[in-house]
């Protein structure tokens, strides 16, 4: 699996099926999880630590994931043991559709001998869509994955988190919410959180939570 071909099968996808920002936010950390995990078919991880990462309440967390699954996005099987972490599964998998798209563009395209040059600039153009990571932060697939790269997966999500969280409260807005979470959010973060960036040591305690299912 080619997380940038998945990521973009999404943004795609969500075009025409449209998904509240905590539904989005929950996709996104679960497929960098079996990213991480090197793409197994399912996959465990505790849903404090998803919700935590996707910055979502419990009650948004439990509507997002029960979103994803009727949109056949994720299939979830909750442990038959207390305390242990269920089993998650990314049911749909974009690169497929992306190839039989690909395909039919492809052969209309080769054509006029343009084939392979016009689906790379349709991908680059893609890569420039804005998404919403929260209620009031937006930004392009590129420049969300260029903070994951950067911060990891927490710290990010931490960083959305205060942004969305300004943003709300004072109405103020941004020409690009990515260069403000650049210009003055990652130092406020770092602030509150001490060394929470790429150190999601802090949720260890949280291992085990299907007890809050």
């Amino acid at each position: 699996m080619n997380y940038l071909e998945l990521i973009v099968g999404f943004s795609r996808w969500k075009e025409v099926n449209p998904l509240p920002a905590s539904a989005i936010a929950l996709w996104h950390e679960l497929v960098a999880t079996c990213n991480k995990a090197g793409w197994p078919e399912d996959f465990t991880v505790p849903n404090a630590v998803l919700q935590a990462n996707a910055g979502v309440s419990r009650k948004e967390f439990d509507r997002a994931r029960q979103i994803l699954i009727e949109q056949d996005l994720i299939a979830y099987k909750k442990s038959n043991r207390v305390n242990n972490a269920g089993r998650y599964k990314l049911v749909r998998l974009f690169k497929r559709d992306n190839d039989k798209n690909n395909s039919r563009d492809n052969e209309k395209d080769n054509e006029t001998g343009n084939g392979r040059y016009n689906s790379i600039n349709k991908d680059l153009n893609i890569n420039k869509n804005i998404n919403k990571y929260a209620e009031f932060v937006s930004m392009s697939e590129v420049e969300y994955q260029k903070l994951l790269d950067q911060f990891g997966d927490t710290f990010t999500q931490a960083c959305i988190t205060e942004l969305d969280n300004y943003k709300g409260a004072s109405g103020k807005k941004y020409k690009s919410d990515y260069r403000a979470i650049l210009k003055w959010v990652v130092d406020k973060v770092k602030q509150k959180n001490n060394g929470l960036m790429k150190n999601e040591s802090s949720f260890a305690d949280l291992e085990d939570d299907d007890d809050y299912e």
